[in-house]
């Protein structure tokens, strides 16, 4: 058995409406970037995932907040505990900041890229997009993919998108 932690939760910031930004919701649960490593340390998994950059979730006032700072001391936590990276991929830009992670020496050789498609206002779970994502992988990347919703058997049933329309591998 392989234990993979979430260390994504304490990231939610429900912005306030209107003209009233500051006074955060009910579905606010931010903490520091560190703190959301604190069961992880405990545990110590094999696998701890970093959702690798800031994201609007959904229509409404509600941001997932890992900003770039936060999650280069994550990978050094992560580096530190002896787990393997799993790195929460959900646009470009989170992919091409891991990268540039990799590059600064903060995740270990062959981490693992989780593809997460479909998620608003992320990447769009679609063939086009999923391919470029795939395609703009460094070498000798480990990496998985998966579409939420209605998307969740069409991006991940073999014989259908991803396979057809993608080389699998690193």
């Amino acid at each position: 058995m392989i234990i993979n932690l979430t260390a994504g939760m304490g990231g939610d910031l429900e912005i306030g409406a209107g003209e009233a930004p500051m006074q955060f919701g009910a579905g606010t649960d931010l903490v520091g970037g560190l703190t959301r490593f604190a069961h992880a340390e405990e545990l110590l998994p094999e696998i701890c995932t970093l959702d690798c950059g800031t994201l609007n979730f959904g229509d409404g006032d509600t941001i997932y907040v890992s900003t770039p700072a936060q999650l280069r001391a994550g990978a050094k936590r992560i580096q530190k505990l002896g787990a393997k990276p799993e790195l929460g991929i959900f646009d470009t830009g989170h992919l091409w900041f891991a990268k540039q992670m990799q590059k600064e020496g903060l995740l270990d050789d062959a981490p693992l890229f989780q593809l997460c498609m479909g998620i608003p206002w992320g990447a769009p779970a679609d063939v086009g997009t999923f391919k470029s994502m795939v395609d703009n992988m460094p070498a000798g990347a480990q990496w998985a993919g998966f579409g939420i919703g209605r998307m969740q058997m069409p991006m991940g049933r073999p014989g259908d998108v991803i396979s057809r329309s993608c080389t699998l591998g690193s």
